[in-house]
């Protein structure tokens, strides 16, 4: 740039020394170098704001935060549930917001043949929608057959607890009977039958009266449907 800076004061500051022809020759040669250099430098301008303006971006206040993992999903409309027990193919997917329970089970392949239809037809709602972290199992027939065995058994435990004496008169143990069962006995509510609870294990009857859980006139009237 500084030598054509001196060439152009040599050539019009200096007295030609040439012929005018020659030096209308050069003028005209050093306009169209200008010329030239101006246009390349206006192109490289228009080409670098070009690519400036088409390059992709998150507006700052509405980027994502790559740390917050529920938060991208979100952002990019999708959701990501587990689904367990018997379906074909158990596992995490994919999902679109919105999805409902029916699509998942669909992407798995459907229920397998050890799925529970009594547990699906009552329990299941396949109209529900479904949100970001999800887990959802699917009972088996061996699984609930297990669950219905163990309440049948507990519920005999506490059967056996309360025996019938010979004048077919319910008698309540005060050492294994529910608070539900003490309830049932005249004159005791939840909250004596709590305590009655709390003062476990008894070695006789009478120490119910002893340690001031029940009073003697109550005792009395309750003794014969008692037992330890």
């Amino acid at each position: 740039m500084v030598g054509i800076l001196v060439f152009t004061k040599v050539m019009f500051d200096e007295e030609p020394k040439t012929s005018p022809k020659k030096l209308l020759n050069w003028q005209f040669a050093l306009f169209i170098l200008l010329a030239l250099i101006g246009l390349v430098a206006v192109l490289v301008g228009l080409y670098a704001l070009t690519s400036f303006s088409n390059q992709n971006y998150f507006p700052e206040e509405t980027a994502p935060e790559a740390s917050n993992s529920a938060s991208l999903s979100s952002f990019q409309g999708f959701i990501y549930v587990d689904l367990a027990g018997a379906v074909k193919e158990p596992g995490i997917y994919q999902l679109v917001v919105g999805s409902r329970l029916a699509t998942v089970i669909s992407q798995a392949g459907g229920f397998s043949s050890q799925a529970d239809s009594e547990y699906v037809a009552q329990e299941l709602n396949l109209a529900q929608k479904l949100k970001d972290g999800d887990k959802v199992y699917i009972y088996s027939q061996e699984e609930r057959k297990y669950e219905q065995d163990a309440a049948e058994f507990c519920q005999g435990l506490n059967t056996a607890s309360n025996q019938v004496d010979g004048d077919g008169l319910v008698q309540i143990s005060i050492n294994n009977a529910t608070t539900k069962d003490l309830e049932t006995l005249d004159g005791i509510g939840e909250v004596r039958a709590n305590e009655i609870l709390a003062g476990r294990p008894y070695q006789s009857l009478s120490e119910l009266v002893a340690r001031e859980v029940l009073t003697e006139s109550l005792f009395g009237k309750i003794q014969n449907q008692l037992k330890l």
